[in-house]
């Protein structure tokens, strides 16, 4: 028998109530309320509903959303704002799938197997994204038989791992510059007005290009363009 016709005559039967019928309403949240708490008890404290308007989304203005769900104790790294309309904000439900994605990183660990005085021993520290796209169901890879496996996304998630400590990569204040004002600077320069914009932010400022174009720009942590 199909899942979509359930035996409701034979589980009545089973109850206790030969012969009544149960709505199959009941039965569809008996088989999905455990599925349903187990999901979201799986993404508690991972994800969130997405914070802001999902059609002019602001990396800036709404980093806050972003920054409660990555946690305490964090240093920001950096941000990825793909692709970045005119007006600074994105379009998340636009088909050429824009994105922000913020990077943290928590304390330096050293990490070893060997007792002290062997020598050996390697600095590590925790990374942790929130990417924030479009509400959804998200692409997350491929399993061992070539199926593609896919994911609800609420909107923001949060992934945390373990890596390298990169001595080249410093700390930076969470990004304060208006994109709006960068996309003012880059159409002033030259950038076509009708485009949108991949935007990075680092310890160095942020970066403005718009693919396929050539154009870019570089900007410091004032705001104001670099020569």
């Amino acid at each position: 028998m199909a899942l979509s016709e359930p035996d409701t005559g034979g589980l009545a039967s089973k109850l206790g109530c030969s012969g009544c019928a149960l709505p199959m309403g009941i039965v569809l949240v008996a088989i999905g309320l455990p599925a349903i708490v187990f999901y979201f008890a799986d993404i508690h404290e991972k994800q969130t509903l997405l914070a802001g308007d999902e059609r002019h989304f602001d990396p800036i203005g709404d980093i806050g959303y972003a920054t409660t769900l990555a946690g305490d104790g964090l240093e920001f790294v950096g941000m990825k704002a793909e692709f970045v309309q005119p007006d600074g904000t994105l379009d998340l439900a636009a088909d050429y799938r824009p994105s922000v994605t913020y990077e943290w990183r928590g304390k330096p660990q050293i990490e070893t197997s060997r007792p002290v005085g062997a020598g050996g021993g390697s600095t590590s520290a925790s990374r942790v994204t929130v990417r924030v796209t479009a509400f959804g169901f998200e692409h997350t890879g491929t399993d061992h038989e070539g199926a593609q496996l896919y994911d609800l996304n609420l909107g923001m998630r949060r992934r945390e791992h373990r890596a390298p400590m990169r001595t080249n990569q410093a700390a930076a204040p969470p990004p304060a510059c208006g994109l709006k004002g960068i996309w003012s600077a880059a159409k002033q320069a030259g950038a076509p007005a009708r485009a949108v914009a991949v935007i990075d932010y680092d310890a160095s400022g942020y970066t403005f290009r718009i693919q396929g174009t050539g154009f870019e720009m570089r900007f410091g942590q004032d705001c104001k363009p670099l020569r």
